[in-house]
């Protein structure tokens, strides 16, 4: 299954971050709508069963923004990309496998770019008691040392120049456990005991014209 569309937006007064100096040269960053954006691209979203017991799918967006703002004398733009992409397939013993990466490029503002980062998830689950009972183990890593992601932005503009960059820890491995009580079948919701009828038919009898609400007792 591969499902596609194409999109376009444009804004003629974006809220956007700035930055600036004061009279006693401290950099200020603000917000304002001082930004017009223009950004055209593509969502899509693939889904391939090889076989019975294993699938792929992946969720992309890819496009490209311009931003620029008159007031601030300052204009920026670029691609972007962004994925979730994984397989689930079923192991003997009915062992549930499921792995996915996310990646994305980051985006950009009106005076910077944000970095992109990107991470690998995977986990293994088993149910039991006619799938009610759900127990698991689950992962997440970076591509950083120790597992970690960077974070990183620079900004720029006229008279200064910001980069920022940290590392966060993400590595981690978890137990899942879960337990669905209950059913949703033969669910009935219980009928009203009065309805209201809205007669917006004009009745003529005897030369007379009558319009009206009537309520009914079920």
């Amino acid at each position: 299954m591969v499902n596609l569309s194409g999109r376009y937006s444009f804004c003629a007064n974006k809220i956007s971050q700035y930055s600036f100096f004061d009279s006693e040269g401290v950099l200020n960053t603000t917000y304002g709508n001082i930004a017009s954006e223009q950004n055209i691209g593509l969502n899509g979203f693939v889904n391939v069963n090889l076989g019975q017991k294993t699938r792929i799918y992946s969720n992309l967006s890819a496009g490209y923004v311009m931003l620029e703002s008159k007031t601030r004398g300052l204009s920026n733009g670029g691609f972007q990309f962004n994925t979730f992409t994984g397989m689930q397939h079923t192991l003997p013993l009915d062992l549930r496998l499921s792995l996915n990466f996310m990646y994305n490029t980051g985006h950009y503002q009106l005076d910077g770019h944000m970095d992109g980062m990107c991470a690998l998830m995977g986990g293994l689950n088993k149910s039991f008691l006619d799938d009610k009972l759900s127990i698991g183990i689950s992962g997440v890593t970076g591509f950083e040392k120790g597992g970690a992601i960077r974070v990183g932005m620079s900004t720029k503009g006229a008279d200064y120049v910001n980069n920022f960059s940290t590392t966060v820890p993400l590595a981690r491995v978890g137990i899942n456990l879960s337990y669905r009580f209950g059913t949703a079948q033969n669910i009935q919701v219980k009928k009203a005991k009065h309805s209201i009828n809205n007669d917006d038919v004009m009745q003529k009898s005897s030369g007379a014209t009558n319009t009206g609400t009537s309520v009914q007792g079920q």
